[in-house]
Formats: structure tokens, C-alpha cells, sequence
């Protein structure tokens, strides 16, 4: 492996310099790298998307208790909660909304990322590609703005602080890009 092998003086100035904005602009560590781990499997993110957390494991194993045939995702983000539902979930019908194009297009660069490990043990995986991924504004089906697709879940872990709350909490968990209510 690479271990063994002597750190590359420009090696060395990148990392003094994600180290230096860590300390200086307390920037997620994922926003630096471009990067985060979820459900087994790293996915690409950067400060369009908030950055997905642990516990928002939880989302996806309540889901796939309950294995929907129909999951509407409110807030796609990253495509992570997405992802994992698409590879566990094989015969669902998913679909990603996001009001930020940005965001879908993260997301769709994660389409490739939700390949299982080990098939032959953990059976057969829909792709993160057939996951439909879309703008979507306003959901008001009973003004005839936007039709929501039936689901027999919908999902979302929506991001919100209160202004009075972001004053007195770390920049890492603000994020300082996100939505405040």
C-alpha cells in the first residue's frame, strides 16, 4: 500500500492548507474533503447539499421495515437516503424532489455509488439510476400546481434553524448555508 510511502512536499501544503481552513472557517470536514460516508457507501457533497448524518440511518431502516412499493422523497439533497432506499429496496418506486437544481445535480452524480457488495450474500440491487429525480417548487395538488405521486412513504429530513438559534450554535452544525426559519 501507499502507507509505506513518504508524503510529496505539494501532499503536504494541501493538507496544512484543509487543516488551516478547518481551524479558521470551522468548515464540515466533508465539505473539504467532497465527501461523506452513508449506508456503507461515500457519497459526493458539497455546500449545496447539507451533509448526511448518521442518524439519518434511521430514516432509511424505518423505511425498508415497512418496504414500501412507493417512497416520495421530500428534499433529496445529496441522493444519500435515496441511494440506500433504491439498493435495499429493489422493487420500490422512488422519487427524489429537491427545490434546488443544484442539489439534484449532486445527487445525480451519486447515481453510481449505490452498487451492493457482495451480491451473491445480499441478493440483487435496483440501481440509484432508475430513482427519479426532480424540481419540484410548490407541492399544492389541490391548486393544480404540482401533482405529489402517491407513495406509501414520504420521506424527508428538512434542515431548518431558527435565526435566534444559529447565533449560539457550532458553524459545523449550522453550516452556514443552511435554511433558517
Amino acid at each position: 500500500t501507499a502507507f509505506e510511502r513518504p508524503v510529496e512536499l505539494a501532499e503536504r501544503e494541501r493538507f496544512r492548507g484543509l487543516v488551516r481552513e478547518r481551524a479558521q472557517k470551522r468548515r464540515p470536514v466533508a465539505y473539504l474533503t467532497g465527501a461523506r460516508e452513508f449506508w456503507s457507501r461515500t457519497f459526493r457533497v458539497d455546500e449545496s447539499v447539507l451533509i448526511p448524518r448518521p442518524d439519518t440511518e434511521t430514516l432509511v431502516r424505518e423505511a425498508v421495515a415497512r418496504e414500501p412499493r412507493r417512497i416520495l422523497e421530500v428534499g433529496v439533497g445529496s441522493g444519500a437516503v435515496c441511494g440506500a432506499l433504491a439498493l435495499e429496496l429493489p422493487e420500490a418506486e422512488i422519487v427524489g424532489t429537491d427545490i434546488s437544481e443544484s442539489a439534484l445535480e449532486i445527487a445525480r452524480e451519486n447515481r453510481t455509488v449505490t452498487e451492493r457488495p457482495h451480491p451473491e450474500l445480499l441478493g440483487p440491487a435496483r440501481s440509484f439510476a432508475a430513482v427519479a429525480l426532480q424540481v419540484v417548487e410548490i407541492i399544492d395538488g389541490a391548486r393544480g400546481e404540482k401533482v405529489v405521486p402517491a407513495a406509501d412513504i414520504v420521506n424527508g429530513n428538512l434542515h431548518g434553524v431558527a435565526v435566534v438559534e444559529k447565533v449560539t450554535l457550532a458553524p459545523a452544525v449550522v453550516q452556514d448555508r443552511s435554511r433558517c426559519v
